[in-house]
Formats: C-alpha cells, sequence, structure tokens
C-alpha cells in the first residue's frame, strides 16, 4: 500500500481529479476505478460503504488535493456567511477532518513514520476560531452546527462538538468569563492579550476536534453496528480513548504537553462521581469536564442507537440534568450547556 492513501467512499466524488484506485481481490494490486458519466453514482457509493471496499488515491494526489480544500475553505469563510456557504463549509470540513483520521489510522498500521497532517488540523481550528471574530459569531456557530447534524460519522460528530465547544467559550466571553484560558499552553513567552486568547480558543478547538480520534483503530463491526453491543464490544469501544493517546504520543507527542488536547482526550469519559473511564477520576479537568458534556449532548441529539431514537435538545438537557444531580457533571459546566442549548 505504500505510496497510497485510504480515503472515505462518501467523499469519492471529492476526488473526481485525481485517479481513484481499488484493490483487485485475486493479485492484490491496484486496479483503476473509473467513474461513468464524470461522477460516482449513489448506487456505485452505497456498494462501497455496504461492502466496506477500501478506496484509495496517491499520497502526492491527496497532498494537491487538501492544499485544494483549504484555499477552497479559506475563500468560502469569507464575506456574508448563508445557509448555502454553510453547506460548502461542512463540506470541506468533512474532507479535511477525514482526511486527518485516515492518515492517523496509517500511523499505528504501519512500520514507518509517515508525517502526520496535524498542522492542517491547526490550520483548520483556527478557520473555526476567525469565525469569532465575525459579525453575529454565535448565528453562524449555530447554523454551522444544525448543518453538520445531519450526518453521523466518527468525523462530523467531532466537528460539530468543536462547534459546541467554541459557542460554549463564546458564551464564557461574553460573561466577562477568562478562567478557561488558564488551561491553555501559552504559545510564546510573553504574547499580548488578544494572542493569548486567540491561542486558548485555537487549542479548545483543536482538543474538541481530537477528542475520539482513537475510534478510528475501533473495528468498524464495533463503531457501526446497528445494535446493542455486548459487553466485550462496549469494553474495545471504550478503548478509543487510550488508543487516541497512542496515536497522538506517537503522532504528536508535544500536543498533549497542552492540558486541553490532554484532558479533551483522556478524560471526555470521566465523571465527577468517579464512575467515568479510562481512569475513575473524580478530580475531571476542566476541559474534560466541558468537552464531555458536550460530547454527550452531540451524541444524544444526532446519533440514533438501536435501543433509542435521538434526542431532542430538550430532551438531551432533561437527561444531562439527571446525570449532573447524580454527581457526573459539574452544575456550573451544566448551567452553561443549559445557555448554548437554548439558543439553539
Amino acid at each position: 500500500m505504500q505510496g497510497f492513501v485510504r480515503i472515505q467512499p462518501s467523499l469519492i466524488n471529492a476526488y473526481l481529479d485525481y485517479p481513484i484506485h481499488l484493490v483487485h481481490p485475486k493479485d492484490g494490486g491496484f486496479v483503476r476505478f473509473l467513474a461513468k458519466n464524470r461522477t460516482y453514482s449513489p448506487d456505485a457509493v452505497r456498494s462501497l460503504i455496504q461492502k466496506d471496499i477500501p478506496v484509495y488515491i496517491r499520497i502526492h494526489d491527496q497532498k494537491r488535493h487538501s492544499e485544494q480544500i483549504h484555499q477552497k475553505l479559506s475563500k468560502a469563510l469569507e464575506g456574508p456567511f448563508n445557509p448555502q456557504k454553510a453547506v460548502v463549509v461542512r463540506d470541506l470540513t468533512l474532507q479535511l477532518v477525514n482526511e486527518f483520521l485516515t492518515s492517523s489510522e496509517r500511523i499505528l498500521n504501519s512500520s514507518q513514520d509517515p508525517e502526520i497532517r496535524l498542522r492542517e488540523l491547526e490550520q483548520l481550528a483556527e478557520y473555526y476560531v476567525a469565525l469569532l471574530d465575525m459579525e453575529h459569531a454565535e448565528d453562524l456557530l449555530r447554523l454551522l452546527h444544525k448543518v453538520m447534524s445531519k450526518d453521523l460519522t466518527t468525523a462530523t460528530h467531532s466537528i460539530n462538538v468543536m462547534i459546541l465547544t467554541l459557542r460554549y467559550l463564546e458564551k464564557e466571553r461574553s460573561a466577562g468569563q477568562s478562567s478557561w484560558m488558564s488551561h491553555a499552553a501559552p504559545s510564546e513567552p510573553r504574547p499580548d492579550a488578544s494572542a493569548k486568547e486567540r491561542e486558548a480558543l485555537k487549542q479548545w478547538a483543536l482538543g474538541a476536534l481530537l477528542h475520539d480520534i482513537g475510534k478510528v483503530m475501533v473495528p468498524d463491526s464495533i463503531l457501526k453496528a446497528c445494535r446493542k453491543l455486548s459487553l466485550d464490544e462496549f469494553r474495545t469501544m471504550r478503548m478509543h480513548v487510550e488508543f487516541g493517546w497512542n496515536i497522538l504520543s506517537k503522532a504528536a507527542p508535544h500536543t498533549l504537553k497542552q492540558p486541553v488536547i490532554a484532558g479533551g482526550i483522556l478524560e471526555h469519559h470521566e465523571r465527577t462521581d468517579g464512575k467515568g473511564y479510562p481512569l475513575g477520576l473524580s478530580r475531571v479537568s476542566y476541559p474534560g469536564q466541558v468537552i464531555g458534556i458536550l460530547d454527550c449532548f452531540e451524541a444524544l441529539t444526532t446519533d440514533k442507537r438501536p435501543y433509542r431514537e435521538a434526542c431532542s435538545p430538550m430532551e438531551a438537557l432533561q437527561i444531562l440534568r439527571t446525570d449532573t444531580l447524580q454527581g457526573k457533571f459539574s452544575s456550573s459546566v451544566f448551567a452553561r450547556t443549559v445557555e448554548l442549548v437554548a439558543d439553539i
């Protein structure tokens, strides 16, 4: 597979400018997968997904494609914002995050040490942080969350949690609160106030975006199961926390020195009653608490399970309220989440 990288079949039409390859079932070599009428039909895409057929492009083609996405995304975020533009931003963001997740999976499955494109994800976080400087920032982030919530992939979930986290911090900023900034590691010896706040926001955005990165190592048979998981499968699913830590420990160890990113990955399933996982902490970091409750809210409202339908925002808040009364979440973090949801 050297020289090639796997891409998401659902996004295959985004790569029409580049040769697409499948693996030949007999000799294991790469063969071209050609589109009819210059596009891959919905049936063809559905077949790839249902049969779990891997799709590949050359690494240098993916690099060129990523550069083009960044250019398009930067342009899409300029000027007036509307629902149509939000859809474009969603699609471009999904491509970048899916590419990153795919490259992260390759890191632990390779004897080599391929360069992870963390800088691209940092730049993506910067794009979203920049939205906070635009007029009607809350409206923009709310619109993006609404557009994203129609998809149920790990990538979309992570982007949604990032958007919710930025909206949460915008509430903190509006209320004159700045304690959330103290959890971010300074990037410069003596940054000015504006640069310090911007760097803190980027670290929070990146921590939320990366919180579920370990799920790329969970087998699809478990991750995409349309049924209730067995006890062993549930244990494997819980391992995504350790998997995520291992991925960044190998690929980008410097990120784990940032408390927001470390807390977001390692503690988003910890609970203040000590009954969370993987460590059973009762003193959960503030980033772990915030990203943890927003992770729950997003999953409850957009993820349909075999044993329940997706909840409405108010139903999700009721569940989180019960959990808060039982000591699982901080009452102040829950209260700020209520304010956030009131605007959805």
